[in-house]
């Protein structure tokens, strides 16, 4: 019975040290297949690789240093909240953990300083990291102290003083408040010396107060402060600082032209924060991500996808809470939808839908060049039923706006009295203002 059991076990150590050599002989062939798809530029691939090798014999320096130069590659570098950014980092600590362990002769210090050297740009996301989350306790601690800052006595005498439009004296009192650190009390400051006149205008005293009043927590000031940077100073390294921190912080804003500043460098990057600002039903976001796919940027380019969000950005509807009225869709979006109707563009062809999303973008103002084309559709009766009085309407809304050819038009329907009663006299004066916008 013991020999039977001692047999046993020494079959299954064979088999063991069978599977090991097998797996160790895998191994060697993923890690060179990796070095292989990193030489050649394929990161993705020499990760698919590397992970192989971690399945079968689990990690080592090796394999690992050619995970980080992989990673390093894919990496983005301004934001740790990206996944491959992310495992980068672990990696990356790993590495030098492992290094630290041993003995320095044994450290291979060519690969040593390019880990380190790539720990150091981590460092500096890391570190933009923590002061963006600091600015964030910031934010909400100001919020939370909000009502105990207006309600300070000099903070009231000032609002008074620079509503009697005494900006000098205003200024005077809000910075009585200075040892209290009163940051609606800077931002009051900085708004009086960027836009009032009879106090000065000083945009370094402006921007000194900005700077005040956010380190204090009011963060809705970094919009304002980061375009100063950008307007006054051409700083575009502050403009992006200060948006990007307060993007991470929810400052719905800054979204906006945090995505504008990527569409100059980085499509993802851009639709990322262009679908944060659309998820808060902000139509021209929901436009420029319906460019993106119309275009492909930073996305596969699909009609019907940007069709999808044209549409959306269209029909969006909303009543203003105070009851005066509805924030109507974007008109933009209005007119690429009815463009996308008219021409078939990732929806069925529909002649009558396009000109009833053209129609509803003027009737709101959108682009006056539309109201040619609208009243020319009135007048042809090609898309909607022929109607020269209203064909005449909108000539005329199109010729008060300068267009030399709804003027000739004008001229013309006055003449013949199409859609409008015949005058001679009109139609010579619409004539004459037509000859001299042409020339």
């Amino acid at each position: 019975m013991l020999k039977k059991s001692l047999l046993s076990l020494l079959f299954l150590l064979a088999i063991c040290a069978v599977t090991f050599a097998q797996n160790d002989l895998k191994a060697r062939l993923d890690y060179d297949e990796a070095v292989k798809a990193f030489d050649a530029k394929n990161y993705e691939l020499t990760l698919q690789h590397v992970a192989k090798v971690e399945e079968l014999m689990g990690w080592n320096p090796k394999t690992g240093f050619v995970k980080i130069q992989a990673m390093d590659k894919l990496a983005d570098y301004t934001s740790l909240s990206n996944p491959i950014t992310e495992k980068l980092n672990e990696a990356v600590v790993r590495y030098l953990e492992y290094t630290s362990k041993q003995n320095p002769d044994d450290v291979v210090m060519d690969k040593f300083k390019a880990v380190y050297e790539i720990n150091q740009k981590l460092k500096t996301v890391r570190d933009e990291m923590i002061s963006i989350t600091e600015y964030g306790k910031k934010y909400a601690q100001f919020k939370k102290n909000i009502d105990t800052y207006a309600a300070m006595p000099e903070y009231i005498e000032a609002n008074k003083a620079a509503e009697a439009k005494d900006y000098k004296k205003a200024v005077e009192l809000y910075k009585s408040i200075d040892k209290k650190q009163n940051p609606l009390a800077y931002t009051s400051i900085a708004r009086i010396a960027q836009y009032q006149d009879s106090y000065g205008i000083n945009i370094n005293e402006a921007m000194l107060y900005y700077h005040k009043a956010i380190e204090m927590g009011n963060l809705s000031q970094i919009e304002t402060l980061a375009g100063l940077y950008r307007m006054e100073k051409n700083n575009k390294v502050e403009y992006f600082k200060w948006l990007k921190i307060g993007a991470e912080n929810g400052l719905e804003n800054c979204y906006w032209s945090l995505a504008l500043f990527y569409e100059n460098k980085d499509y993802q990057k851009a639709l990322f924060w262009h679908t944060k600002y659309a998820e808060l039903n902000n139509t021209m976001a929901m436009t420029k991500i319906g460019d993106f796919y119309k275009e492909g940027k930073g996305v596969t380019k699909s009609a019907t996808e940007a069709f999808k969000w044209y549409l959306k950005a269209a029909s969006f509807t909303e009543k203003y809470a105070d009851g005066s009225g509805v924030r109507y869709g974007d008109e933009e979006a209005m007119v690429n939808v009815g463009l996308a109707y008219l021409y078939g563009t990732g929806v069925a062809k529909d002649g009558t839908e396009g000109f009833r999303w053209i129609l509803k973008a003027a009737e709101l103002g959108y682009d006056e060049g539309l109201y040619r084309d609208v009243a020319n559709h009135y007048k042809n009766g090609d898309v909607v039923a022929k109607n020269l009085p209203e064909a005449f309407k909108w000539f005329a809304k199109s010729a008060e706006n300068g267009d030399a050819k709804s003027m000739e038009q004008l001229a013309i329907m006055y003449k013949i009295g199409s859609g409008v009663q015949k005058d001679k006299k009109l139609a010579a004066e619409w004539q004459a203002k037509y000859e001299a916008a042409k020339n």
